[in-house]
């Protein structure tokens, strides 16, 4: 309970969708002390809740559990200590792809072995209006407050708030075991733009690739 009372939000709602993740996916039981090869990705790029905690006028506030509530890493530390999860535990942060380079971690830690299962996914949470500014300045917010992603009609972004962790599973495992299978991921990847006019501005070639 103390520890919760300057828990960041985002690992709030990380932990209750990885809850909601493992029951939908029969995976939430698992017997007494035994620790399970499940690999935990978060995807996590706000970090305005832990500059808040930290501003001068907190500081005679922090406590002995501040840091845990608000650290980055401990987003996906958590939920493996929580579940009692013993695979790869990382929180990720690519910016606005952090949860899709989680998954892509996720599924390279399943079919290297470094894990049989994985939750993956991401979160984030707005606590002050400072981004907003600074993207409306750059001329990267959407002015009619729709995201139309790779539309013609597209005229920027739209923040929003939120949570989302999917349970992954080899899909020969998931249909042995009777599972429900939602989708099929048939492979992944990452890379870089690379050098361009702007480094905030998407490369077309680099994404078509």
């Amino acid at each position: 309970p103390r520890e919760a009372a300057s828990l960041d939000p985002q690992h709030r709602m990380l932990l209750l969708t990885a809850a909601e993740a493992l029951t939908d996916a029969c995976q939430l039981a698992a017997p007494s002390g035994q620790t399970r090869d499940v690999g935990v990705f978060v995807g996590i790029s706000t970090h305005e809740f832990s500059q808040l905690q930290s501003a001068p006028q907190e500081l005679a506030h922090l406590d002995a559990w501040s840091l845990n509530s608000i650290a980055a890493t401990l987003a996906a530390n958590r939920i493996s200590f929580a579940f009692d999860l013993g695979g790869p535990s990382v929180a990720v942060d690519t910016a606005c792809s952090s949860s899709l380079v989680a998954v892509h971690m996720a599924c390279e830690a399943i079919r290297r072995g470094e894990c049989s299962a994985a939750l993956a996914g991401g979160a984030n949470a707005i606590y002050n209006a400072a981004a907003f500014v600074s993207f409306s300045r750059a001329g990267m917010l959407s002015p009619t407050g729709r995201c139309k992603a790779f539309d013609k009609s597209a005229d920027g972004f739209v923040r929003a708030e939120g949570a989302g962790l999917i349970f992954l599973l080899p899909s020969s495992v998931a249909r042995e075991q009777g599972l429900r299978v939602y989708a099929e991921i048939l492979g992944t990847a990452v890379n870089q733009d690379g050098r361009k006019p702007s480094m905030t501005a998407p490369a077309t070639a680099a994404q078509t690739e």
